[in-house]
């Protein structure tokens, strides 16, 4: 695993819930009508937002596009009141006083932005989801290229220059053994194969 990106909870300034708590009870005492920006079928922000919403036991309102900027672009404008976007994307927005951070997805909080809090610490427990950028090779690839590779690559990572770079966009450098990758990968598979299912998404 080379990188982990939490993405964030993000809303309009108009809606009315200023924290994750108060968007969970805004959602349950309007059913169906919070709307939420969501940029792919099974992407990130889909899969994000309805683990959001399992969790929880609220029911939003998804307004889909093709890709993420007419995503955000439909926060910003007041068309969708919340998303999830990744905090590259969104940062610029919050800085600018256009949208809101309600929280962000990783399990801890963040280095780059202390002062949020994970969804998991604002009332949904355990609550955690977060994309990953890895490298793959063939099955067949010889042990010792493998941990040569691996030991070349975590270094990389592990320098202070490459982590501040990567932590500047909110991403945070995660590296790992191929064991730990494979392992990673699996969990994940996991996790999210129950969310697909339940929410029905399927291809485009």
């Amino acid at each position: 695993n080379l990188l982990i990106f939490p993405t964030a909870l993000i809303a309009h300034t108009s809606l009315p819930a200023r924290n994750v708590r108060e968007l969970i009870a805004l959602a349950r005492a309007r059913p169906g009508e919070i709307t939420y920006a969501s940029s792919g079928v099974g992407g990130t922000v889909h899969t994000t937002a309805e683990l959001f919403s399992m969790m929880t036991k609220i029911r939003m309102q998804r307004i889909q596009f093709k890709s993420l900027a007419p995503a955000l672009v439909s926060v910003l404008s007041g068309e969708s009141q919340i998303s999830f976007p990744n905090l590259s994307a969104a940062l610029p927005h919050v800085q600018g006083g256009r949208l809101r951070v309600l929280g962000v997805t990783s399990a801890k909080r963040l280095p780059t932005l202390p002062d949020i809090p994970t969804i998991a610490e604002s009332g949904v427990p355990g609550y955690e989801a977060t994309g990953g950028v890895g490298m793959i090779g063939p099955a067949n690839m010889p042990r010792n290229v493998l941990q040569r590779l691996n030991r070349e690559i975590v270094d990389i990572l592990n320098s202070a220059e490459v982590s501040d770079i990567f932590l500047k966009v909110s991403m945070l450098p995660s590296p790992t053994t191929p064991e730990e990758f494979t392992a990673y990968i699996k969990s994940e598979l996991k996790k999210w194969a129950p969310v697909v299912k339940q929410a029905g998404m399927r291809g485009e």
